[in-house]
């Protein structure tokens, strides 16, 4: 059983060796498409990363000849058609596809392996994550409200096979029919047994700029990333957006999951300046906030809000508690954060309501 690593990558410095390290014994080969989307133009030079991406991964110690890097001089029209480029070359019966800040402990990728090699039913396994900020100590809460807290990467691989789709990623055979999934192992059950995806997706500067400019060209509901930047990123004032989102809560809250060991050797070679060119953000303010005695409160608010849409409550008691809440965010949130808290509690009734009145009906 073979299992082939296949990634995306633009301006993958400095996560780009610390993946390969990570994924180096476990893959069968590993294909690195280098470049990017239309979108993702602002983040280019010439449609090329901007970084070091390429010189490291050409210099990489591949004394297997595991990797095999593709390199074409023109925009993939999106991620779906970048994605299948890939595709052409894989030869191994499991496909793991991973970003290059996305990082898994060696635990886990033997133990996906010893998975599928165990099971022929198994088609596909999808993954929890600690979504990190600024720190391994500190990941983001909350994703589970916007249902992006479980992510498809492990598929059963036949030879011909395409992407229908990358959001979420589907499958069709060499004859267009799409896939059907046997059996499946979600991200819950996965991290029931410890064994999460570990996103480093909120690290540097230039990292956050050219995320956060992409996603909100294709997401409506991302805050213009120069405001969120300044508010959240650099100064932590609004702590009830920390993922960017508009219309929902996302919070901070401590790491209690063992972190795969070639992404904090990367943190520690920062920190001792073995990489030049990047900076680790400060983390004061968020230990000092999450140290604090009201810390607590705003985790059980901000949980209570995400709650609401879905309540089963009866419109009265929805309304007394929506009230409460209410009070509850002025009076206990500081200024900044309850603004936004505030807009979207009134969103979030209005969202119970339309759920119980008009699509339950």
């Amino acid at each position: 059983m073979k299992i082939t690593y296949a990634m995306n990558i633009l301006n993958a410095e400095p996560f780009i060796k610390y993946q390969l390290d990570s994924i180096y014994e476990h893959a069968h080969e590993i294909i690195i498409v280098e470049g990017a989307y239309k979108k993702f133009a602002h983040a280019t030079n010439n449609c090329r990363s901007k970084d070091n991406t390429l010189n490291i991964i050409k210099a990489y110690h591949d004394n297997e000849n595991k990797i095999k890097l593709v390199v074409n001089d023109h925009f993939y029209e999106d991620r779906m058609e970048m994605c299948n480029e890939f595709l052409k070359h894989v030869s191994g019966d499991v496909l793991w596809q991973v970003d290059s800040d996305e990082f898994y402990t060696a635990e886990t990728h033997e133990y996906v392996y010893q998975l599928f090699k165990n099971d022929n039913e198994l088609d596909m396994v999808s993954f929890n994550f600690n979504d990190y900020f600024a720190s391994t100590d500190y990941c983001i809460a909350g994703n589970e409200s916007l249902k992006l807290d479980d992510v498809n990467r492990v598929h059963r691989f036949n030879q011909g096979d395409q992407w229908k789709s990358q959001r979420p990623p589907i499958l069709i055979d060499k004859n267009g029919k799409e896939k059907v999934i046997k059996k499946k192992i979600d991200g819950p059950s996965l991290k029931k047994k410890d064994h999460i995806m570990h996103h480093a997706t909120m690290m540097f500067d230039d990292q956050i700029i050219d995320k956060y400019k992409y996603y909100n060209t294709m997401k409506f509901n991302v805050n213009k990333p120069t405001h969120w930047y300044v508010n959240v990123w650099q100064k932590l004032h609004n702590k009830f957006c920390i993922a960017g989102f508009k219309y929902n809560i996302t919070y901070l809250k401590r790491n209690n999951k063992a972190v795969p060991a070639d992404l904090l050797t990367m943190i520690n070679d920062i920190r001792n300046n073995k990489i030049s060119n990047f900076k680790l953000r400060e983390t004061k303010d968020v230990r000092d906030f999450i140290s604090s005695r009201s810390y607590e409160k705003y985790v059980q608010i901000a949980e209570e809000i995400n709650k609401l849409p879905l309540s089963k409550k009866n419109l009265f008691s929805q309304i007394s508690h929506t009230l409460k809440l209410l009070i509850n965010t002025i009076y206990y949130i500081d200024h900044r954060t309850s603004k936004f808290g505030i807009k979207i509690i009134c969103l979030n009734f209005l969202k119970f309501l339309i759920n119980k009145y008009l699509i339950n009906r």
